[in-house]
């Protein structure tokens, strides 16, 4: 084989090669928007079809273990018999919704679930995004007549998040979930 055929056929072959590979690579602009698509129809169905509630906590971003579930749902469930008050917990990964819809879906699982006794509204969703860093506590009517929006974010800032900030959310949420209802029993008691 000559010199110049040799040439030719690696030029034809190289030719070859990337030109294959250029039409199978596929395009990063093009997966990107896909999987955005994607993201948002996940997003989309998640919000229109709310899973019922499995229990009182309801971690859908695995914060907590199955103990510490089974904890938190005691006691709720004790509160929820001492004084009728309803409380939920949600754990939102990020693939539920996106960062500027939180507190949006927050409500909205509130008002799906119905959280709390009908005619009361005395329901409470305390919901979690650890993914975001964000939290959102959704007080029903109920409780927003004896305990304000200044004393929940008081609760908020002093027991839950100090212990959000070092991964401690089992803790956060037992300390924040313990001062909610101590402040809740003393207000209803007070009555």
């Amino acid at each position: 084989m000559s010199h110049s055929k040799f040439i030719s056929l690696l030029l034809l072959f190289i030719c070859y090669v990337t030109s294959c590979r250029s039409q199978t690579k596929p395009s990063p602009l093009r997966i990107e928007t896909s999987s955005d698509a994607d993201l948002h129809t996940y997003r989309q169905k998640f919000w229109d079809s709310l899973p019922a509630p499995t229990n009182y906590t309801n971690d859908y971003e695995d914060l907590f273990s199955p103990k510490e579930q089974e904890k938190l749902d005691s006691i709720i469930a004790a509160f929820r018999t001492e004084t009728t008050t309803q409380i939920c917990i949600v754990t939102l990964d990020t693939l539920y919704t996106s960062q500027e819809q939180f507190n949006a879906l927050a409500l909205h699982i509130a008002n799906t679930w119905g959280i709390g006794l009908k005619g009361k509204d005395n329901g409470i969703l305390i919901c979690i995004s650890k993914g975001y860093r964000m939290m959102r506590i959704c007080n029903g009517y109920g409780i927003a007549a004896i305990l304000s929006d200044e004393e929940t974010k008081a609760i908020t800032d002093k027991y839950f998040l100090p212990q959000f900030k070092n991964g401690a959310y089992f803790t956060g949420t037992y300390n924040g979930l313990m001062t909610l209802m101590d402040t809740l029993r003393m207000k209803l008691n007070s009555k």
